[in-house]
């Protein structure tokens, strides 16, 4: 088992709810993180204020399932430091598992506040697109491509968003430029797929769709956007 250093915190703020394809394996597996939570746990309570400890402490705990102590990790942290943007990364993550949209929104929003970057702004749009308020997405999957040209999450979302209005022609092409920026994109791989099925493109939909399931895309879980 690893020892429990700073470094793990490094690790949490690169992904929010789930390793993105390409960065799992920066990340410790989930018996590392189960080995970590004592020692953690034991620094935490000989420094109740540290911040990043906390962030850590909660990532680990959503990565695990335990959600609830995610989020009051998270308030503590936002106690200790009400400017680390990524304790409200975190319990926007949290929220957005337990379809509390309302809390969801407000820690997007305070994201948004503290950092500004094209991730922060993708995570809102998740928001409003689990609300079916797309003309509310639409606008920050914008903003996060005026932030970042290359943000791939931007046009995964705009596939996602497009394919909901059933614009499928339009979805495919988001879709595929998501994929030229992250070719282990699943969920823009299921969207495209999406759009192929309801185009009558049968052939192309099966194997987007099968690659996607592949990559361990489920449709019915929540999917966050990673806030870079």
């Amino acid at each position: 088992m690893k020892p429990w250093s700073i470094s793990i915190f490094t690790c949490c703020i690169l992904v929010a709810a789930m390793a993105q394809p390409g960065l799992s394996e920066q990340l410790p597996s989930l018996e590392e993180m189960r080995g970590m939570l004592p020692q953690l746990t034991e620094h935490i309570k000989a420094n109740p204020n540290d911040a990043k400890s906390l962030c850590g402490r909660a990532f680990i705990n959503q990565r695990l399932g335990n959600i609830q102590n995610c989020i009051e990790d998270c308030n503590q942290a936002i106690t200790a430091d009400p400017t680390m943007a990524e304790a409200y990364n975190f319990r926007f993550v949290a929220y957005m598992q337990l379809k509390n949209y309302p809390q969801a929104l407000k820690d997007a929003n305070d994201v948004i506040r503290l950092k500004g970057d094209a991730g922060s702004y993708c995570n809102r749009s998740a928001v409003y697109q689990a609300l079916h308020q797309y003309n509310k997405a639409i606008p920050d999957l914008s903003k996060a491509l005026q932030l970042d040209k290359n943000s791939a999450e931007a046009y995964d979302g705009l596939g996602e968003v497009a394919y909901r209005l059933a614009k499928y022609e339009q979805s495919i092409a988001y879709c595929n430029r998501a994929l030229f920026l992250d070719p282990h994109m699943s969920e823009a791989l299921y969207f495209r797929g999406k759009s192929y099925e309801a185009s009558g493109k049968k052939a192309l939909a099966q194997k987007d769709l099968e690659s996607a399931r592949s990559a361990g895309y489920r449709p019915d879980e929540t999917y966050i956007r990673m806030a870079k």
